[in-house]
């Protein structure tokens, strides 16, 4: 909230002379009752009334003066401040950090904490200060009136406060695992409408609505039993506080009768001892509402304690890259990455990802070389250790042992989005977004696609294949492709991957399972635009198709994590058994 400090600060003055006001307004009432029924003087009645309306209008002035300033340097703003910090955060993890965590958890962190974050924010400027401005400036005057009246009202003000904080301390285990159960109920309505194809196919509907169903069930019962406690207990408070607040009005009545004060003080110690009792019964609710967001608060925190894994060494450069790629002894296990603790009762214990790796290392101790330019291929069986060691040249993680270097300097030394900018990347299953297929194409060329060139446009889009396909969409790179691209067949939304890295004019190129999903015809296609961009480039392909590497320059053959066999198709068939095997069952997952 760091930035919002002088609105604050201006609030806070508004706040004072807002609640001073609506203090000071009663008095005046009270003044008037006197002046009729003591002084019995109408012009004195007349003055009071009009003063007090004075400063009632002077309260609704400040008031409306508070609120414009309030839209203009803090809500909105405050919104926005919170909203963007949030996704900045989520942005500074590594790759690797997002594949070891469910995204329906995160999504749920980011979106209940920040909301939360901003009631925090509103409770505070509009609630809490005003109610305690109020009560401050409240019980002070009833103390101005007579010691015992003014004793009377803090007595029950701190009893207020006392039991509602030690009532709702006993609520905050309960009101956590009511988060983590919203939580996980994020995460799995996000799986079903992220899968919702597979339901649909499957006919699943039901199943998956009771599923949603039952676990939304378990959430509403303990939110009920655990609230239901609360208001109890609050009510119990209520019954107290106004218990307390009716002998503090008795006392008085028999001080006006002993002639110790005015009557017209009872006029003035109603409206304080109402503000204040009422503003006390609201204690409660400001507090409740307090434990309902601190959790998701908590977590948002934990969240942003979190570092990625992946940072810059403090003397990182920015070489012009050639695409030299080696490993060097690279031993590599993934790690137990977690994001918030199983146990979300144990704060200080789970305020940061667990990295101990895993016991299995997937690679162990890799070493080869790639030339600038060169066409290699990486092959073995499924979990041989192919697409981690596409991960590690992406930089998704480093090493655990040994050093991946790039044009011979190891890549942690390198910063890394500079590094990225040089490297393009086309997955087994291209991610596009719900906008047009230009905007699709253009994504990486950090803020400068308003100014890329039509022709240059149309050049990536010729490599890549899809002017075989542009003349059939209505609005050409201006179509709205839907959402994942959903009005792109499989093999089209692999040439606008191909073309979205093509257009960076990347140094390294890497293919995984580029081809793997394609019906033969596609196949040859993608197989014809990865030979286009590979001009020039140092191309890593990871692919099960025979006909997609046999024409490399190198082929890496890996097995359970360790080198196999290196060199090119004719040599390895008849030095590598692993190869030959792969080569004869066509298993190149």
């Amino acid at each position: 909230m760091e930035p919002f400090r002088v609105p604050f600060f201006v609030i806070l003055v508004f706040t004072v002379l807002s609640e001073g006001i609506g203090v000071v307004a009663p008095y005046f009432l009270g003044e008037v009752v006197d002046a009729v029924l003591v002084a019995n003087s109408l012009e004195k009645a007349i003055f009071f009334i009009i003063l007090s309306a004075g400063f009632i209008l002077l309260q609704i002035g400040i008031e409306t003066v508070w609120g414009v300033y309030e839209m203009k340097k803090f809500v909105f703003l405050l919104n926005k401040h919170l909203d963007v910090k949030g996704l900045s955060k989520t942005f500074s993890f590594s790759l690797g950090q997002h594949k070891n965590e469910h995204s329906g958890i995160k999504q749920s962190v980011l979106s209940r904490g920040s909301h939360a974050l901003q009631s925090l924010a509103y409770m505070t400027v509009y609630d809490f200060i005003p109610l305690a401005l109020y009560l401050l400036f409240a019980v002070g005057a009833t103390f101005f009136i007579h010691p015992i009246v003014g004793a009377i009202s803090a007595a029950g003000a701190v009893f207020s406060v006392i039991w509602v904080i030690s009532v709702n301390k006993k609520l905050g285990p309960d009101l956590m695992k009511l988060q983590k159960m919203w939580n996980e109920n994020g995460r799995l309505e996000s799986e079903f409408l992220r899968n919702i194809e597979v339901i649909k196919v499957h006919a699943q509907e039901e199943k998956a609505e009771k599923e949603f169903n039952r676990q939304y069930g378990e959430i509403v019962e303990h939110g009920r039993k655990t609230w239901t406690r609360f208001q109890l207990s609050d009510g119990l408070r209520s019954v107290i506080s106004t218990c307390i607040r009716i002998a503090g009005l008795i006392v008085a009545v028999i001080l006006v009768f002993e002639g110790s004060v005015e009557a017209g003080t009872l006029v003035a110690l109603f409206f304080w001892y109402s503000g204040i009792f009422e503003r006390v019964h609201r204690i409660g609710k400001l507090h409740r509402r307090f434990m309902e967001v601190w959790p998701a608060i908590w977590k948002f925190f934990v969240m942003f304690d979190v570092k990625s894994d992946i940072v810059n060494s403090e003397n990182a450069v920015r070489p012009e890259i050639r695409g030299s790629i080696e490993f060097k002894n690279v031993s590599f296990a993934y790690p137990k990455q977690k994001f918030l603790s199983d146990d979300d009762a144990e704060h200080e214990k789970s305020a940061s990802f667990d990295m101990e790796s895993e016991a299995t290392d997937v690679l162990s101790d890799v070493s080869f070389q790639i030339a600038p330019g060169e066409r290699v291929a990486l092959v073995g069986e499924s979990g041989a250790g192919k697409s981690t060691t596409a991960a590690l040249i992406l930089r998704a993680y480093d090493p655990t042992e040994g050093e991946v270097l790039i044009d011979g300097i190891n890549l942690k030394d390198i910063e890394t989005s500079h590094y990225l900018e040089n490297v393009g990347f086309v997955e087994q299953d291209v991610t596009l977004f719900d906008n047009t297929l230009g905007y699709n194409i253009k994504f990486p060329l950090n803020g400068k696609a308003d100014n890329f060139p039509e022709e240059e446009l149309e050049r990536v889009a010729k490599i890549a294949c899809i002017d075989k396909f542009l003349s059939r969409l209505p609005d050409g790179f201006e179509t709205a492709i839907g959402e994942r691209g959903v009005r792109l067949s499989g093999g089209e939304r692999q040439r606008v991957g191909i073309a979205r890295a093509l257009v960076k004019d990347p140094k390294i190129f890497i293919f995984d399972e580029a081809t793997s999903n394609l019906d033969t015809t596609n196949e040859k296609e993608i197989r014809e635009a990865l030979h286009k961009t590979s001009e020039g480039r140092t191309v890593i392909i990871i692919a099960h198709r025979l006909s997609t590497i046999k024409d490399a320059d190198k082929i890496i053959v890996f097995r359970k994590g360790e080198i196999a066999g290196m060199g090119k198709h004719e040599d390895l068939l008849e030095t590598c058994p692993e190869y030959g095997r792969l080569v004869k069952d066509q298993v190149f997952a």
